[in-house]
């Protein structure tokens, strides 16, 4: 099985460091490059072509956003990652409209990150914790109609505690059959609600039963 192979684009080498640490856990991860300028992100990317770039917002040579539309129609099968300290929908909003498929803050936690790439190479889209906050829950977003969240966007763990919960399994059900912790059960759930744009049981189990979720075997 071929690995799924990253650049990372920071003008920090402490956060790619520690990106670096995070995503060298994952064994099917590789980190192929690394750089710390946009331009220098455009050439890797030209010439590597990465599964997946993770670049910083605010390079200071050449933003991602300028990074990311000079290699639109050249890096087809690249999938781009924002990871930034910028939270304002404004800036959000450009990234995900110009086609990022996630966004996530620097002080996330790092198995968001892991999520995030795998999310992205599977054709979803991930948001951080608190980027989903933002861009979820706002009624003017076109990314928050809970009428049609993307579950593309839940890693596998989420779907399991998706389907679960519909099924109506507790906290501690579904603890003892994903043998983790009911308190992690807890974190999964919050967050694959925030990521759907769900409020209430009642909505994620018209979601499961919208997307079929409750009869799938995955």
């Amino acid at each position: 099985m071929s690995k799924i192979t990253i650049v990372l684009v920071d003008d920090h080498p402490i956060v790619r460091l520690g990106l670096r640490a995070a995503l060298e856990e994952v064994s099917e991860y590789r980190i192929i490059a690394e750089t710390d300028t946009g331009v220098g992100a455009i050439e890797i990317v030209k010439r590597l072509a990465p599964d997946v770039l993770i670049i910083d917002l605010a390079i200071a040579d050449l933003n991602a956003l300028a990074v990311l539309r000079e290699l639109r129609h050249s890096a087809e099968n690249t999938r781009f990652i924002i990871f930034s300290d910028q939270i304002d929908k404004a800036t959000i909003y450009a990234a995900l409209k110009d086609g990022v498929s996630g966004y996530l803050t620097k002080n996330c936690d790092p198995s968001e990150i892991i999520d995030a790439v795998r999310v992205s190479v599977a054709g979803g889209r991930f948001f951080g914790e608190s980027i989903a906050e933002i861009v979820l829950v706002d009624p003017h977003s076109e990314f928050s109609d809970s009428t049609n969240p993307d579950i593309g966007m839940l890693t596998v763990r989420e779907k399991e505690v998706l389907k679960l919960s519909a099924e109506g399994n507790s906290y501690t059900e579904i603890a003892g059959h994903l043998s983790i912790s009911p308190r992690t059960v807890e974190t999964y759930r919050n967050r694959l609600m925030r990521k759907l744009g769900l409020r209430s049981v009642s909505e994620l189990i018209r979601f499961a039963t919208r997307n079929g979720v409750l009869s799938s075997d995955k």
